[in-house]
């Protein structure tokens, strides 16, 4: 049986160039650290499994 959580944070590493607008030395640690995944890979992640029924989901999403 696999557990059910009734809160799930995600912080997916999203594609784009949303992050490369900040410091130059923010932009290498972040590439350094994350590979970026593509929307596709982010929504077929196994959300569902992991989360209750009532779940509560924060998501972090990069700006516009």
């Amino acid at each position: 049986m696999t557990t059910q959580y009734r809160t799930v944070y995600a912080d997916p590493p999203w594609p784009g160039d949303w992050w490369s607008h900040g410091p130059r030395r923010g932009r290498q640690a972040i590439a350094s650290r994350y590979t970026l995944m593509s929307i596709e890979s982010i929504e077929a992640l196994a959300v569902y499994d992991l989360a209750a029924e009532d779940a509560n989901l924060f998501l972090w999403v990069p700006p516009k």
